[in-house]
């Protein structure tokens, strides 16, 4: 599919005319009688699996988060056709050029990403150096990450050295934003843990009192493999994780400035999503992090600093949180977020989960004690508008979704409302109550060697994916089985997009020990409208970018944001796809670019495509300052 750019002139406030756009294709119905048809690698040409395949030392990473692969969506070579990258642990992962039709080719060695003996986590499609094609950040563990730069369409070169992004640790997930509004992309660099290595086997940290006599972990690279909570008892030691960084872009040099811009953590990262929570014109960040690490909303002071306000913000937390994702789920004009857990579904999942109340493992001092509090399930957060959120998962039906990686919203039947895919599964049953039982006996008996042997000939825990279609009135219905999306499988990283160009959301997923899943969208009811934002400077994908659709029927408003980051390990496609119901057309399009700019378009036509340049000398909101 060719797409011709189409300019559309504007001005801060001032309405124009309606600008014409490309037809979308005719939408592809299902060819079964659900929704999606999962199409195999016959019909699609992406032979792509799996496999569990660690170095030796690496082994009993097997229970950690790095089993999982990533998913990313984006038009490479600026055909028009969004095209696939998955990621996976042998060599970093494979490139897939669409062909049309659903008809995809691998073309890893011929575009220069073949990465032997890589292992591939997250990865990210943004046009990282400002030229208008898109760049691959791959994120590895044990290994540099890449960063992949399109070499105008015929090939892609590593340049992660050269341009100060080739950390070498536990990088699970890249997301870019412009969040200093300077025009170009900066990073933020979300982290796990790796464990200790040989080389500080003898290595030996000291406590010392901090400034306000807290007790501080020194040297401060000991940080990263051990932390210090509060506990009602005093300070308790426990594993951390590596610490996250927030790259500046200066002039095509990233510069790390986490610590002074006050993000620096070392806690078990699992997502990160830019999104502006308060409406402000700056790109704010939530951080989910596993196990006793807290969760972060890292509020934008528009001055190059951050201010976490989820103590403030966020009613609770989830205890393990995993990905996330956001969405304007009650049409109100306000952005909504969701993180997950892994709550059982039902409530033997619920109890044989459930870790030890008392004794020496006892985890019920940690339940009682974090502000904001973390418990085990799923964390729906309702925009109030105020600067706070509430938190209403059980309203919505989504607290409990078994162990969950990610969340992905969009309009899956074009209604007009957002709808969520959650992808579960792991590489064992690692929180099986009667499991660890027998494991632990074992090691009393045998050694450690046993319990190790113990969990490899168990069976990883294949679970069923969910999808709830958003019913309205913050209300969701379990549709998976219906829609085809209930498969049971080990899936980890999943990304939404429109794969064959009749504008409604296709879906891949990165499952452990297989192949993918290939969802293709079947749906024929509902009208849909695609934008294709191009910002200015050198955010050519308008990244931060919020579009706000009114339409005539009800939702009447629909609200996006440009983030490409999202879920877990993985990237949408950033096209916006807007569902668009009964209505025939959007009557006004309103455009918050990155810079503050505001453009407003009227009566763009449904069934078709807009590819929408931000004009020059768009008049600026004036830049807030810091509080």
């Amino acid at each position: 599919m060719k797409i011709i750019p189409i300019l559309a002139f504007a001005t801060l406030s001032a309405p124009v005319k309606a600008i014409e756009g490309h037809r979308l294709n005719k939408p592809n119905l299902s060819e079964g009688t659900t929704m999606f048809d999962r199409l195999d690698v016959e019909r699609t040409g992406i032979d792509f699996t799996r496999e569990w395949k660690p170095p030796v030392k690496w082994a009993a990473e097997i229970s950690g988060s790095f089993t999982g692969g990533g998913v990313c969506l984006g038009d490479f070579d600026r055909d028009g056709d969004t095209d696939l990258f998955l990621s996976r642990m042998t060599d970093g992962g494979r490139l897939y050029r669409n062909l049309g039709d659903f008809k995809f080719e691998d073309v890893t060695e011929e575009m220069g990403m073949a990465s032997l003996g890589l292992w591939g986590a997250g990865c990210t499609w943004a046009d990282v150096d400002g030229d208008g094609w898109l760049d691959l950040y791959l994120c590895a563990f044990d290994g540099p990450n890449r960063l992949f730069i399109n070499q105008a369409g015929k090939g892609f070169e590593d340049q992660a050295e050269e341009q100060g992004l080739a950390f070498k640790g536990a990088s699970l997930m890249m997301a870019f934003s412009d969040y200093d509004r300077d025009g170009d992309l900066d990073g933020y660099l979300l982290t796990n843990r790796i464990p200790p290595g040989e080389e500080l086997k003898d290595v030996r940290f000291r406590l010392v009192k901090g400034p306000e006599g807290e007790p501080v972990i020194l040297p401060e690279e000991m940080q990263q493999y051990a932390g210090l909570i509060k506990s009602p008892s005093g300070y308790k030691q426990i594993a951390s994780g590596q610490f996250d960084r927030l790259y500046r872009n200066d002039g095509g040099k990233f510069v790390e400035v986490g610590k002074e811009a006050g993000v620096r953590e070392s806690e078990y990262g699992l997502s990160a999503t830019w999104w502006d929570y308060d409406a402000d014109g700056w790109p704010d960040l939530y951080v989910a992090n596993d196990f006793y690490g807290a969760d972060h909303l890292y509020r934008n002071k528009g001055d190059g600093t951050f201010e976490d306000v989820a103590p403030r913000a966020l009613p609770h937390t989830p205890w393990f949180s995993m990905g996330s994702d956001v969405a304007d789920i009650n049409n109100d004009g306000l952005f909504d977020y969701m993180a997950s857990d892994m709550a059982g579904s039902d409530h033997y999942k619920e109890k044989m989960s459930m870790g030890n109340m008392t004794g020496k493992d006892s985890d019920s001092w940690f339940l009682n004690w974090p502000i904001p509090a973390q418990y085990m399930r799923n964390a729906v957060y309702l925009n109030t508008g105020t600067g706070r959120f509430n938190e209403i998962a059980f309203q919505t039906g989504l607290a409990a979704t078994d162990w969950t990686w990610a969340i992905k919203f969009g309009d899956l039947d074009c209604d007009g409302r957002e709808d969520v895919f959650i992808s579960t599964g792991m590489s064992r049953d690692w929180f099986n109550s009667d499991l660890r039982n027998q494991e632990e006996a074992l090691i009393l008996s045998k050694g450690s060697a046993a319990g190790r042997a113990f969990w490899n000939d168990k069976e990883p825990l294949a679970l069923k994916n969910w999808a709830f279609r958003n019913e309205g009135d913050l209300k969701f219905s379990d549709v998976g089985r219906e829609w085809g999306l209930d498969v049971k499988a080990v899936s980890y990283g999943a990304a939404l997009g429109d794969l064959d160009g009749d504008g409604d959301l296709d879906l891949v997923v990165n499952n452990f020990g297989g192949a993918p899943g290939v969802y293709r969208n079947g749906q024929e009811k509902g009208e849909r409208l695609t934008l294709d934002l191009r910002g200015a400077g050198r955010n050519y994908s308008a990244l931060g970018a919020v579009v706000r659709v009114e339409i005539s029927s009800e939702p009447s408003v629909l609200m996006r944001t440009v983030t490409a980051s999202r879920g877990f390990m993985s990237s949408n496609d950033t096209l916006l796809h807007f569902g668009l119901g009964a209505a025939n057309k959007a009557n006004r399009v309103v455009i918050d670019w990155p810079d503050g700019g505001r453009q407003i378009l009227e009566n763009l036509s449904a069934g078709k495509r807009y590819v929408i340049e931000q004009p020059e000398n768009l008049p600026s909101r004036k830049k807030k300052k810091a509080k």
